[in-house]
């Protein structure tokens, strides 16, 4: 494809990214607005539902200790022993069975109050004095008792508005249950229209005697441990029911309806503005177990003495669903972001490869030369030869080094041309095994021998004696430093002088080519191991080469999973540094 052609169907792709991207700011604010609105929706269900799982097993289990222990019809004699009885089948049903604390017997007196016995597992029931916790509820218990009656849908539970959790039923025996249980006498269609307030009393049975005041045999209270609640209770339900899901943790906290004191927070605690208005609630000691008789007749979910509250850690639903609006609009922008920059990295791919084309029409004109160079010295010596103008054994043997030399120097040149175009086309391999890089320093010093005569540099080598050995293929390792040592060679012959030196650094080799010549522009070092690429001084100093030895050095040097750096001055030399990782599990060389 012709330059022109490049650059018509690159505006297009241009055009066509302009034209795409309000599009896709329009369809991802949509995105967002219902993305934002469905994720507020879920995370309040979640959480409610959380919340109400979290308040249904724990009403469950009050519910079986009051249904089991607290409520229900006693023997007519009285016997305690059935409480004690009943508390420890109750004990061995539950998982929770340090969660009733206390289980005291009021009786005698016209409130059946007058006398209070305390369970002892080990001696039975005990008298004991009221306990000052439970004053409060003793004057209740007496209220009801005998006072005037009041609905108990309007009253509520007894002690439900004390600090002290209890469970609280009437003393009932089994002759009593079928009084109190006695349904209300219901109107029939046959007799007539219901009576006014004013009118006779409907026809059909009159009821019988009324049934006993609640507690005149007195009371039965069982005190539920509140510390076990917070400490071990609350704890495991708020575990399984919130438990971090997706990264997201939640606060929860369990209050009391009475004085909005915190009966469990979770770990950390957070703020009580927090809760201001919490993602979900639920209610606690909501049940009203019992007798028919004392339980209300409620239209909808009881009031509970207790309320569980849930937010997500972050801030809230809400909160966290406006963080993730932000991010999407964020992202939304990055996107935005990305087409601009794809339109300025195609303009600057244009650009490159322009560059990059003028590079290798470069590379063809520097190999040319390259080639023409040695093949001419390499003809007339033939020729000389050839034609017996040279005879002399001396000039002959002179002759004879010169197309030995040019002809290395022609070979290296294919070389690496021939290896640079299989690793860009992928067809090099590597064979990486253990070996002595020793080995390849000498090999390349040999290697190099000819051009460090020419350039006349002395070489110094210092070169470590315990270096492990590194996973590498030993020619690639050698046509490597070769390329740093003919670079130094070329470019650093002014200071005649080129070391070489070989470390071990932690788990890899170290060698380092340096020099003592020029040293590279500033403005070249971030190009050098780039391919075709020649300095602006290589160009006016005419040293020859390709613009290839480093590329090779630095492809090689990264298929050996090292690394290679340069550093110079103007005026200084440069240094050329390649870290190869050491073989592992093998001793130093």
């Amino acid at each position: 494809m012709n330059p022109g052609k490049r650059q018509y169907w690159a505006m297009v792709l241009m055009g066509a990214l302009f034209v795409a991207l309000p599009v896709l700011a329009w369809l991802q604010y949509r995105w967002i607005g219902e993305a934002a609105r469905a994720e507020i929706d879920r995370g309040r269900s979640a959480l409610r539902r959380s919340a109400e799982q979290l308040a249904a097993e724990f009403d469950h289990e009050l519910s079986r200790l009051h249904q089991t222990v607290v409520a229900g019809p006693e023997p007519d004699d009285h016997n305690r022993r059935y409480y004690s009885d009943r508390l420890a089948e109750w004990k061995s049903l539950t998982s929770h069975s340090e969660l009733c604390a206390r289980l005291y017997l009021s009786e005698g007196g016209e409130a059946g109050l007058d006398a209070l016995f305390e369970l002892d597992e080990t001696r039975g029931f005990h008298r004991v004095s009221w306990p000052s916790n439970l004053i409060a509820l003793r004057a209740e218990l007496v209220d009801r008792a005998t006072g005037p009656p009041v609905p108990p849908e309007r009253r509520g539970p007894p002690g439900a508005n004390l600090d002290v959790i209890v469970l609280v039923a009437p003393r009932i025996t089994r002759s009593q249950a079928p009084l109190l249980a006695q349904p209300r006498p219901e109107f029939r269609p046959d007799d007539g229209p219901p009576p006014t307030r004013d009118g006779p009393p409907p026809p059909g049975p009159r009821p019988g005697p009324p049934p006993p005041r609640p507690g005149q045999d007195g009371w039965v209270i069982a005190v539920i441990d509140r510390d076990y609640i917070r400490v071990t209770w609350a704890p495991e339900l708020v575990r399984r029911y919130f438990a971090p899901q997706d990264g997201t943790a939640y606060d929860v906290r369990i209050i009391s309806r009475a004085n909005g004191t915190v009966v469990f927070e979770s770990d950390p605690p957070a703020p009580a503005a927090a809760f201001t208005t919490p993602d979900a609630e639920a209610q606690l000691f909501a049940t009203r177990p019992g007798p028919p008789a004392f339980r209300p007749r409620a239209q909808g979910p009881a009031p509970g003495r207790w309320v569980v509250q849930a937010r997500d850690r972050s801030g809230g639903v809400e909160s966290v669903a406006a963080r993730n609006r932000a991010r999407n609009l964020a992202v939304s922008g990055a996107v935005l972001l990305i087409m601009a920059v794809s339109l300025a990295a195609l303009w600057l791919s244009i650009r490159r490869s322009a560059d990059l084309a003028a590079r290798q029409m470069q590379f063809v004109a520097s190999v040319s030369h390259e080639l023409r160079t040695p093949l001419a010295v390499i003809r007339s010596a033939a020729e000389n030869l050839a034609d017996g103008v040279v005879s002399a054994p001396d000039s002959v043997k002179e002759y004879g080094s010169l197309i030995r030399d040019e002809g290395r120097r022609l070979s290296n040149l294919v070389e690496q041309t021939l290896r640079f175009a299989g690793i860009q086309t992928g067809r090099a391999r590597y064979n990486l095994t253990p070996m002595n890089i020793r080995t390849a320093i000498d090999d390349a010093l040999r290697n190099c021998d000819g051009t460090f005569r020419t350039a006349g540099c002395a070489v110094e080598t210092h070169i470590d004696s315990d270096l492990p050995p590194v996973l590498g293929d030993a020619a690639a390792l050698t046509v490597a430093i070769g390329n740093l040592l003919t670079n130094a060679a070329r470019h650093g012959k002014s200071g005649g002088w080129i070391g070489v030196a070989a470390t071990r650094e932690g788990a890899s080799v170290r060698i380092e080519v340096q020099d003592r010549g020029p040293g590279v522009d500033a403005r070249d070092l971030p190009h050098l191991f780039e391919p075709f690429y020649r300095g602006g001084r290589a160009a006016l100093d005419q040293v020859s080469g390709a613009g290839l030895g480093l590329a090779l050095v630095s492809q090689i040097v990264t298929a050996h999973k090292g690394d290679v750096s340069v550093c110079s001055k103007p005026g200084s030399g440069a240094s050329f540094t390649m870290t190869i990782p050491a073989a592992a599990g093998c001793e130093p060389a």
